[in-house]
């Protein structure tokens, strides 16, 4: 009668739990849970002794549904949850890949009840901003996946493109293994970053090297893991030889996976930037052909225009400082 003592008194705070019961026999015994949102009950098999705690654990683990949308009346619920470790998807939940992308997330769910949380994210809720200002994800980027942990906050993305229950699980057990990549501000600014044809750029030294008024920087934002990016890396060190020896252009490359730039409204890996060499922080999104004569090409197109620029902005610099100086003349006189 002892764990039926322990049972009855353990709290059952949630609305959503509908009836729970002890049933034993002579070869174990079984804790079922009744839940209004599932026509069949959950199934949990105590082994070894039965105690309180465990009993409250099993009972907050599984009164979450195998997937909780993220909302009002459940974000009390998933920040109290006693599983803190919490992967995330964004996506729009009108979108015609929906019901695809969300079978995908709940079948990896299956595996890691009780170990991570999986919580959707309707991106097309308004009421949702705030959440995806913490984890900076804009429509854009969705379909998005991140896992945060909550006792300290750091976050993780998924390195993949596709989100599919094979790259999920395997995002999650490299989390849980320890081998996951937080995803930071800035990552360190490398040794030699400046020393080979592409520069290497990180958070804390992007802004410093592409608005220079001297330099036409022409950046490559990439994700590691992506098929399409690697295919271009080549191509971009090729580029970054072919304006070696040009003092005036810099070609330089981002993990923007690993490094929040927020001064670049970034459309989907890979996504290439061009910064003139003017007074003004102007930006250049560059749309055309992945080839290296393309970006050969569209490299000295705008270095000619950034010269034509940067003389307008000497010209009217020059004549502001004359119109200054007369200015003070009169003043004087």
């Amino acid at each position: 009668m002892r764990q039926l003592k322990i049972f009855q008194t353990c709290p059952l705070e949630s609305q959503k739990i509908k009836t729970c019961s002890v049933n034993m026999t002579s070869q174990k015994n079984a804790v079922v849970l009744f839940k209004k949102s599932e026509e069949k009950p959950v199934a949990y098999e105590m082994s070894g002794e039965v105690s309180r705690d465990s009993l409250v654990r099993f009972i907050r683990t599984f009164e979450m549904d195998l997937v909780t949308e993220y909302n009002r009346e459940t974000s009390g619920k998933i920040f109290t949850a006693l599983v803190t470790s919490h992967i995330l998807l964004f996506t729009n939940k009108t979108a015609d890949d929906f019901r695809e992308l969300h079978g995908e997330f709940q079948s990896a769910a299956v595996e890691f009840r009780g170990k991570v949380l999986f919580v959707f994210v309707d991106t097309d809720e308004t009421r949702n901003g705030r959440i995806f200002e913490v984890f900076h994800v804009r429509e854009v980027d969705t379909p998005a996946v991140r896992i945060i942990n909550l006792t300290d906050n750091v976050q993780y993305q998924m390195q993949a493109d596709e989100v599919t229950a094979h790259n999920l699980r395997t995002f999650c057990w490299t989390y849980l293994d320890g081998k996951a990549k937080p995803k930071l501000d800035s990552e360190p600014i490398p040794e030699n970053w400046d020393k080979g044809p592409v520069k290497e750029l990180v958070g804390m030294n992007f802004e410093r090297v592409v608005f220079n008024e001297d330099r036409n920087v022409f950046i490559m934002f990439y994700a590691p893991w992506s098929a399409a990016c690697k295919k271009l890396l080549s191509v971009w060190e090729q580029l970054g030889k072919a304006f070696e020896d040009h003092a005036s252009v810099v070609i330089g490359k981002i993990d923007s996976t690993a490094n929040d730039v927020h001064t670049v409204l970034l459309e989907r890996h890979p996504a290439f930037t061009f910064f003139p060499a003017t007074s003004f922080q102007r930006i250049v999104t560059y749309t055309g052909e992945r080839t290296l004569e393309a970006f050969v090409q569209f490299v000295e197109n705008q270095v000619e225009l950034a010269k034509e620029e940067k003389a307008k902005e000497d010209e009217e610099k020059r004549k502001q400082a004359i119109e200054e100086s007369e200015g003070k003349e009169k003043e004087e006189l």
